[in-house]
């Protein structure tokens, strides 16, 4: 879809026939890339082995999962970590790290991998690439919530970029406050080598940047629709800027549409009491250019939940024992389903012609 030379948008885009308009790359996707630096490969090499030759065998595993029981662990069981699921690489990490002398007194019988396990620089690496997959599997789940807009998924990818900072400066002074699991495994080697975390740190923040470069064009845009009685920018700059949204835009009818709104005393008070329903009390006849924009930005919302709730929808509607189920049915019963539209039941009754027998 997004390939660089061949992809179906740069395609379109080389069109000249084809009309104009925004791409923007999966940003569910994009975090995800942007956490594959290479620098802690080791680590999750070396768990993800420890990790199978536990599991490998089903005896070994039984006997395993008796000496957690028997230890009353939090965890009953090592997670297995697939590429293609990403936020089980968070969680594999954090039971690893917790049933680490779980692990150690198990494969002590085996004699195998113990190395490792016994290594503190390994170990020290260990706690700071979970406490990091932690913070952004954290990043991952709050981009894939319910009724997610572009407006709260740049909030939440730029307020993590101020993270990453803060991280960079506690580090330089030597602060593990935010890295409980790194400070669990810290020693005075590592304290003296703390550059390589803060090289990992500043990589992040640079693919963080690159990535998520192409929401640097519409931040303005969207803080304007979101509240336009609140910027104090150039009203010119600002219509010039809104109009590169969409050309079918006039940017001068903009401008004038722009000073209305801000001067405009009924809708600026209704503003003020709900404004999450803001645009829907804007009359399209008096400002045609900023409704359609506004609701042009409102389109741009994360799917992931609605995909995923499709999926189990599906799952539970289409089951064995509703075998003649037909796919317009299977589609009508599951937009009933996800659909949060609540019918207005009274007023349909009313609108029911009542059909009167003889007396």
């Amino acid at each position: 879809m997004v390939g660089k030379n061949c992809g179906f948008v740069t395609l379109c885009k080389k069109d000249e026939s084809f009309p104009k308009f925004r791409s923007y790359h999966c940003i569910i996707h994009q975090e995800a890339l942007c956490s594959k630096i290479p620098n802690f490969n080791h680590v999750i090499e070396k768990v993800t082995k420890i990790i199978n030759t536990i599991r490998s065998a089903p005896m070994q595993h039984r006997l395993f999962k008796s000496l957690l029981e028997e230890d009353e662990c939090e965890f009953t069981d090592l997670l297995l970590h697939a590429e293609v699921r990403w936020l089980s690489k968070s969680r594999m990490l954090e039971q690893f790290i917790n049933l680490i002398d779980q692990i150690k007194k198990f494969l002590v019988e085996k004699s195998v991998l113990m190395d490792v396990l016994n290594d503190p620089c390994w170990l020290a690496d260990l706690g700071f690439i979970t406490d990091v997959m932690l913070k952004l599997q954290s990043l991952n789940l709050g981009l894939q919530g319910l009724n997610k807009e572009i407006m709260d998924m740049i909030s939440l990818v730029n307020a993590f970029k101020t993270k990453l900072k803060l991280f960079i400066s506690h580090l330089e002074k030597k602060s593990f406050s935010h890295f409980p699991n790194f400070q669990k495994f810290m020693n005075d080697d590592t304290k003296d080598n703390i550059d390589k975390y803060i090289a990992y740190f500043n990589d992040l923040y640079e693919q963080f940047s690159k990535r998520f470069d192409e929401f640097g064009d519409i931040e303005a845009n969207i803080m304007f629709l979101s509240n336009p009685f609140a910027s104090k920018e150039d009203i010119v700059s600002v219509a010039n800027s809104l109009s590169k949204i969409c050309s079918q835009v006039d940017s001068t009818s903009l401008e004038m549409e722009i000073i209305e709104i801000k001067n405009n005393i009924p809708l600026k008070i209704a503003f003020e009491q709900n404004g999450t329903e803001f645009w829907k009390l804007v009359e399209v006849a008096k400002f045609p250019n900023l409704k359609y924009l506004a609701l042009n930005l409102k389109s741009h919302f994360g799917s992931t939940y609605l995909c995923e709730s499709l999926f189990s929808t599906m799952k539970i509607v289409k089951s064995k024992y509703r075998s003649r189920l037909t796919d317009c049915n299977l589609n009508d019963c599951i937009r009933t389903a996800l659909s949060k539209y609540v019918p207005d039941f009274q007023k349909l009754a009313k609108d029911i012609q009542c059909h009167l027998g003889p007396g």
